[in-house]
């Protein structure tokens, strides 16, 4: 449901998208909401001003159900286990780049984050040999 969620907040525009995705995403992480319940993804919208109406109706007809399942797809034909996963044109593959992950009872916790790799990386890719 938060993809199909996701989906929906594209639908009204890459800059809401945008803006929907991450409060998704701080939802889940900061807030520890459960983002698989129907009620919470409406509370979200809600806070973000958009129109639960709408997307309980999208939610409600799986309107965004065949697009999130063929991005699923694509996503296992091309290898990717993990977000962030970032594919480059040489099909170099950086998974969870910058980040330090420990496992403890089964889950990841992240014990450091460095966001300037992403930099390095764009700038590697796309320097001319």
């Amino acid at each position: 449901p938060a993809f199909e969620a996701q989906k929906w907040g594209y639908s009204l525009g890459q800059h809401v998208g945008e803006q929907f995705d991450l409060a998704l995403r701080r939802g889940l992480f900061l807030h520890f909401h459960n983002v698989s319940m129907r009620h919470e993804l409406l509370a979200i919208a809600e806070l973000e001003r958009l129109d639960p109406g709408s997307l309980a109706a999208a939610l409600d007809s799986g309107r965004f159900r065949e697009e999130v399942t063929g991005d699923l797809q694509a996503a296992r034909e091309a290898g990717i286990e993990a977000t962030p996963t970032i594919v480059l044109p040489d099909d170099e593959v950086h998974v969870n780049p910058g980040m330090t992950v420990e496992w403890v009872r089964d889950l990841p916790i992240i014990r450091s984050d460095h966001p300037s790799v992403y930099e390095e990386i764009i700038r590697t890719a796309t320097l001319e040999d």
